[in-house]
């Protein structure tokens, strides 16, 4: 825990600190019982004496000590009044009374009842001194400042005056004059207790507790009974690390005063320290009155709210320590931390740039931001704080995994691999980092790395702990039977693990055993009847056989263990329409708790319900509420626009999409539909008018300058296309207008000069994966295959999941009978399992003589491009290899029926004939 000393000197007065005992002596048991730090029996002693003598100087003066100390200041405000009257001790009963008001936080009455007036010597003193007090808590420091110096002229020979102007100077940073001030306070009275007191804090805040500690157990053994030396030892113990001693001297305090707001505080921040959340949270609640006061506590009770699970409330308190104590970068930290777990990174990044230059200087500040401008997309801002981290603390792995992150995100895993690895060799004993560095060595097909990652975590873990990681380098080499052992293994150690059942299940639908894949993924969502992934897998498959009815079983029970899940209503809702059970998925989403009524999901739900039961002004009002609960919705915008454009009005679907325009001004999907739409008005011209003026406007720039010519191509005038980019690419060379270009020319029949194009975009923009893609077809589609090759191969070194690269550069290899040709489908097929990527590593798998793994893999292809006759021949190729060969045939007639050209149609029509024959 941080020292905390400061903000006791807030909640102490310094005056009334210590209890001194040498007195006149009206009852001389008090003083025995004190001498014993046995403080309330004293304090019973006095009350019940003073019930007999009302006035008694001694006694009065001594009471209000004890009740000033004890948490009684209106108490104390009498007797020091008493006291005052009786005539004893005159000014240092004016002290008591003073600081009485001040513990009652009474700083305008004593303003008003205390004037300086004609006052001057130790009483004139012992008022500015208070004034000072009152004005500061007022925040009027100006006159805080002059009452000080008032003090100061009035008696210079008091202590108070230089331990109050060493309080001071400790506030304005001032080191040297705080040590010069203090020793001239001990030079003056070297036994004050306030004098220790003061000292003892000095040495904390020079972060030398076991000094403090001395100096306070030094004057506990003149005054055991003084309770605020007492507080400020626990707070010693606790800056020294000595948390069980500091709780004896807590206890000690609360046993005698159990308000003590300097003892509370350091109890609340003890259970803090415990993880005692809701202890904590007991004892802040004491203190809640006066938070304002002591700011600490803010930062204390923000920290226990997050972990009581009240974020909210936690900002909140965060807030307020920030505005109290705003140079404190722990507060700055835990305020921005707070922001970016609420969704509010903007609030983050204020809260963080208002440190100014102390930010770029502090790691965990510097984190923090990087993490918020993260999360607003400005990735190049985040990437720059976090190098800068790095810097700050070369040995902190978290920078290079926050960057390692941001590279895979951005496509690049071979430089995650590189980060990951640099954080793994600053912290080899964490099993994280293996597990990070691992996945994405298997991302970016370095199987060595992922290997060898794997290999750690299970002399970390234990022999089963990288097996799920193991599976899925395994699965990325189509290596199934491997990737079964690894998720048995698991299952081994871990029976519950969803991870591996689902796996297993996934092997299952690969190996063609539907059956099994239903009976593990069941088993599955018995082990975890909430897990999102296993219950829409179980429905998916379900669904597939047309088992509606046990699809709906499966999502009711999934909504009845987690009704507030969002996604399983939307599911719910999903089989309703497709099973045209439309009133009843309308009473389910109508009924939902308002709280859910606002989620997207429900709302996208409720849209289409709405829509199937051709609801267009509810349907319309839905839209209307997604795009409210969320303005970036391009999809709700764009559905509400065609809902107007499909209904006639017009004005309606103009407004949808220009209201999206100002949130997102470049969405290409916005400017394409606003381009549609004036078509749909007025034909091409109006269209190409309105795409010229987007075009032209800078707000939607760059991202509009390429429609007149993709208006050009949608009416099939590639050869005006042409000219419209080849101008354009002059005016304003890019990669991506250089792409469209090619695009144009090859439409036009003009692949040599795509080609040329590409290749001289490839110079001037460097080997973007996008145009190594777009050249590495074109001279496919030229039978170049060596050329074609090599584009693909300079794609993936860039961007080495490239599922476009990995799956034509794995056909090219398959043509080339190359060894590698079905590890790079395998690596496309476990990065994205569509029916293109399916049916290039199912004919690969084939070719090498496994026909029932290819099996599986191109029926997914069949199924998913049925008109595809490339595909339906080689699933019916294989068809006929596995036995099948009535539904070979009756896979391959369609195909054949076309008399289009296709690049197998001989090998098809050859099937034909021999299938005809059997």
């Amino acid at each position: 825990m941080k020292i905390i000393h400061r903000a006791l000197l807030l909640a102490l007065p310094l005056a009334a600190a210590s209890v001194g005992l040498a007195h006149a002596d009206p009852v001389a048991r008090a003083k025995t019982y004190l001498a014993k730090d046995q403080p309330r029996d004293a304090m019973l002693v006095l009350r019940n004496f003073l019930r007999d003598h009302q006035t008694n100087g001694p006694a009065n003066f001594m009471l209000a000590q004890l009740d000033l100390q004890l948490g009684s200041p209106v108490s104390a405000e009498r007797e020091a009044r008493a006291a005052r009257t009786a005539g004893y001790q005159p000014n240092r009963a004016l002290t008591l009374l003073l600081d009485s008001y001040l513990a009652q936080r009474r700083y305008i009455d004593l303003l008003h009842d205390f004037p300086l007036g004609s006052t001057t010597g130790s009483a004139g003193a012992r008022i500015a001194l208070a004034r000072a007090s009152a004005e500061s808590a007022l925040h009027r420091d100006d006159r805080a400042t002059a009452d000080l110096k008032r003090a100061e002229t009035f008696d210079a020979k008091l202590p108070a005056v230089w331990l109050a102007k060493q309080e001071a100077a400790l506030r304005r940073g001032d080191a040297a004059a705080a040590a010069h001030d203090l020793a001239q306070a001990k030079s003056l009275d070297p036994t004050d207790p306030d004098v220790a007191l003061s000292e003892a804090r000095a040495a904390l805040t020079a972060h030398q507790p076991d000094a403090a500690i001395a100096t306070l157990r030094d004057l506990l053994k003149r005054d055991p009974a003084n309770v605020a030396g007492r507080i400020t030892l626990a707070n010693a113990l606790i800056a020294s690390g000595k948390p069980k001693a500091a709780q004896t001297e807590i206890t000690k305090v609360l046993a005698i005063a159990p308000g003590s707001v300097g003892a509370l505080y350091l109890q609340a921040g003890l259970y803090v320290d415990q993880q005692n959340w809701k202890a904590a949270q007991t004892v802040l609640q004491r203190l809640s009155p006066i938070m304002s006061d002591i700011p600490g506590t803010y930062f204390l009770q923000a920290e226990t709210l997050l972990h009581l699970g009240e974020s909210g409330a936690a900002q909140q308190d965060a807030a307020h320590y920030v505005a109290k104590v705003p140079n404190d970068p722990a507060g700055r930290r835990l305020l921005a931390a707070l922001a970016l777990k609420n969704n509010h990174p903007h609030v983050a990044l204020t809260t963080l740039d208002a440190a100014g230059p102390a930010r770029d200087k502090d790691f965990g500040m510097t984190m923090l931001h990087g993490a918020a401008e993260q999360a607003i997309g400005d990735i190049q801002a985040a990437k720059s704080d976090f190098v800068r981290a790095a810097g700050l603390a070369p040995k902190e792995p978290a920078p290079l995994i926050h960057l390692g992150q941001i590279d895979l995100t951005s496509g690049n895993p071979q430089a995650a691999v590189a980060r990951f690895k640099q954080a793994a060799a600053l912290d080899p004993k964490n099993p994280g980092l293996q597990v990070i560095l691992a996945q994405a060595a298997i991302a970016s097909g370095d199987h060595a790395t992922a290997r060898a990652a794997i290999d750690r975590l299970d002399t970390l873990k234990g022999k089963a702990a990288g097996a799920l990681l193991s599976a899925q380098l395994h699965l990325a080499t189509f290596d199934l039977g491997a990737a079964r052992n690894d998720y048995a293994t698991t299952l081994k150690a871990q029976p519950d693990n969803v991870g591996a059942m689902l796996g297993i299940a996934h092997i299952d639908l690969l190996q063609g055993d539907q059956a099994g894949a239903q009976a593990m993924t069941a088993k599955a969502v018995k082990a975890d009847p909430t897990n999102q992934a296993a219950v829409s897998a179980l429905a998916s498959l379900l669904a597939s056989t047309k088992d509606f009815t046990g699809t709906g079983k499966v999502l009711e029970a999934a909504h009845k263990a987690a009704p507030d899940n969002p996604v399983f209503i939307a599911d719910l809702a999903s089989l309703d329409i497709r099973t045209k059970q439309f009133d009843k998925a309308k009473s389910m989403l109508d009924g939902l708790p308002p709280a859910l009524q606002s989620n997207p999901l429900i709302l996208a739900a409720k849209a289409q319900v709405a829509l199937a039961q051709h609801d267009i002004a509810g349907a319309k009002t839905d839209l209307a509420s997604l795009i409210r609960s969320n303005p970036q919705n391009t999809g709700a915008r764009l559905a509400l626009a065609h809902l107007d454009a499909s209904n006639n009005d017009e004005a309606g679907a103009a407004a949808a999409i220009d209201d999206g325009l100002k949130a997102a001004p470049h969405d290409m999907a916005l400017l394409q539909a606003k381009v549609g739409l004036a078509f749909k008005q007025g034909g091409a011209a109006k269209a190409m008018a309105a795409a010229t003026e987007l075009a032209d406007d800078p707000a939607h720039q760059p991202q509009s300058l390429t429609l007149p010519g993709s208006l050009e191509l949608a009416q099939k005038h590639p050869k005006q296309a042409v000219a419209a980019f080849t101008k354009l690419a002059a005016s304003h060379p890019s990669a991506s207008i250089s792409l469209n270009l090619a695009e144009a020319q090859v439409i036009a029949g003009d692949r040599v000069g795509a080609a040329a194009t590409l290749d001289a975009a490839i110079k001037s923009f460097g080997p973007l994966p996008a145009l190594e893609n777009a050249a590495g077809q074109v001279a496919l589609a030229a039978n170049d295959l060596t050329g074609a090759a090599a584009h693909y191969q300079a794609a993936l070194a860039k961007s080495p999941t490239d599922v476009l690269a990995l799956n034509n550069l794995a056909w090219i290899s398959g043509k080339q009978n190359n060894k590698d040709a079905a590890g790079l489908a395998a690596r496309a097929y476990a990065i994205s399992p569509t029916p293109q990527v399916a049916d290039t590593l199912g004919w690969i798998l084939a070719r090498q003589s496994k026909p029932k793994q290819a099996l599986v893999l191109l029926d997914q292809a069949h199924q998913g491009m049925p008109g595809d006759p490339d595909v339906a021949y080689h699933y019916a190729s294989v068809l006929a290899a596995t036995g099948d060969k009535a539904k070979a045939a009756a896979v391959l007639k369609p195909a054949l029926a076309t008399k289009a050209a296709f690049s197998d149609r001989a090998a098809a029509e050859k099937l034909d004939a021999s299938l005809s024959k059997s």
